[in-house]
Order: structure tokens, then sequence, then C-alpha cells
């Protein structure tokens, strides 16, 4: 299914849109003119793969279904999606001229200057039309923060959730590691009694402490490649298996495990040795 849009000869300058090969529309292509196109880059590797020896498309003849014209093929420009998470769609860019007036357009402008300083005085200019009258001005930013709106409440919803679970998670790791910790003094005190040295001890708890946590770390990120799979569809601009996440998280799991293992074995070992015997 094709995007078929009625464009003006500026209409790249306008929206940023880059000439890839061929052409572009220009105010010669009017009415009394031959039909003439350009499509997008979509449009050509879409060409390429169901007719791989036909040649460049540029040149061809397109058919217009819905009105029995074709048109020829002058240019091929990058892709430039209508909506900022869509994926990229056939388009085809006809000129004003050539297409059908369905009652309905947008003036795309352009300017270094706030936009909507612009808008009273572009509509005063549309007025001066008969027959057409301009329903609303806003920006592209406009549009772009109202189409990923949905998206946007669900990753506040998603994050707000995901926030919870690690609070959770480094309450339960620090709370779980400092009492087995704590409830180990009276085997810390036996170690020292004899003849361990207090760095023996804290390396002996940390280590235990790091290939617990790292145990369990490695279990969920094999859990979490598998499930944010599930959820692709709700990001835009982060892969599913952002590494820079991935490691953050781990890291702070990490570093928590490794505070909630010290801290109590510090104490436990500043203890004299009759009195971590003593112990219960």
């Amino acid at each position: 299914m094709f995007d078929w849009v009625a464009v003006t000869p500026h209409y790249p300058a306008a929206a940023g849109v880059r000439l890839v090969s061929g052409r572009w529309l220009s105010d010669e292509d009017s009415g009394q003119a031959p039909l003439v196109m350009v499509v997008n880059e979509t449009t050509a590797r879409l060409y390429s793969n169901l007719y791989p020896s036909s040649g460049p498309i540029v040149g061809r003849q397109l058919e217009k279904v819905t009105k029995p014209l074709r048109y020829t093929i002058v240019g091929i420009v990058s892709d430039f999606p209508r909506q900022p998470d869509a994926e990229h769609v056939p388009q085809v860019f006809l000129t004003h001229w050539q297409a059908p007036f369905n009652g309905l357009g947008t003036i795309l402008v352009r300017t270094s200057s706030d936009p909507m300083a612009l808008a009273d005085s572009l509509q005063r200019t549309v007025r001066r039309t008969p027959g057409i009258e301009m329903r609303r001005a806003e920006t592209l930013e406009d549009q772009m923060m109202g189409a990923i709106a949905p998206r946007r409440f669900q990753a506040a919803l998603l994050g707000a959730f995901a926030a919870l679970a690690l609070t959770l998670a480094i309450v339960g790791v620090y709370g779980v590691l400092s009492y087995a910790v704590t409830e180990r003094t009276h085997d810390i005190g036996v170690c020292m009694a004899l003849g361990a040295g207090r760095l023996d001890v804290l390396g002996l708890v940390l280590g235990r402490a790091v290939r617990l946590v790292g145990a369990g770390i490695g279990l969920g990120l094999v859990a979490s490649l598998g499930l944010t799979r599930l959820l692709s569809s709700l990001l835009y601009g982060v892969k599913p298996s952002d590494p820079f996440t991935y490691a953050a998280v781990s890291l702070l799991l990490m570093t928590v495990a490794v505070l909630a293992a010290y801290l109590p074995a510090r104490r436990a070992v500043r203890v004299d040795p009759i009195d971590a015997l003593r112990y219960e």
C-alpha cells in the first residue's frame, strides 16, 4: 500500500527531505506536463526486491490504482516517516497540480524564529484566498509529542514499576546479606581466635557475598534478555538489550551487596574474639 502525497516543489527545503537520485518535482511539472512522481528509498527497495533484473527504478512508470494514470518516476528521496515511531512505508510524491485535491491540506513552514509567532500572519495570508480556511497552527514538535503521548505514558508507568522493583531488590539484597553476615559473628570470632587476620576475614565474607549476588545477577540478566523482547514495541530510540542499562543496574546491585556484607563484617572483626565467641 503506497502513501500518496501531493506537495509543492519547495517541500524538501521545508521538511528536510534529501534527494538521493534523479531530480525533485519542479514548477514545470504542471497539470499540462507529463505526469511524474518521486518515490522514497523504501519504495525503491521494494521495487528492486520485486523486480531484481529490471534495473534502476528512476525512469520506470507506476500506475495510480484509484485513478488509472501512469506516472513516470523521476527521482528518489530519503525516507521520511509520517509518525516519529512508525516504520518507513512506501511513499510517492506528486505535484499538487497533477494530484486531485481532496479538500484538506497542510501548509509546512520552516523558520529560524518562533514558529507560533508566524501563526497569525499565516492565517491572515490564507484568508485572502476565497474558499480556504486555516483550522489550526501547531509545530512539528507538538505533533510529535502528541503522537508519542501514549507511548510516553506507558514508558513512565513501566519506569515507575521498574524503579519500585529496583528499590525492593536493593532493600532485599542489603537486608538478607547484612543479616546473614551478622549471624556469622560467632564464626568470625572462631576464625580470628584461630589466628585469621582481619583482612582475611573481610575477604572471605566479601567474596562469598560477591559470588552469591553475582550468580543472582547472572540469572537475572538471562531472564531479562528474554522478557525485554516482549516490551520492544513500547521502546523508542532504545534497544531491548541496552548494555548500559544492564551494566548500571548490575553495578548498583553489586555495590549494595558489597556494602551489605562489608559493614557488618567490619563491625564483627573489630569485636574482641572472646566477645565474638560469646555472641548468640
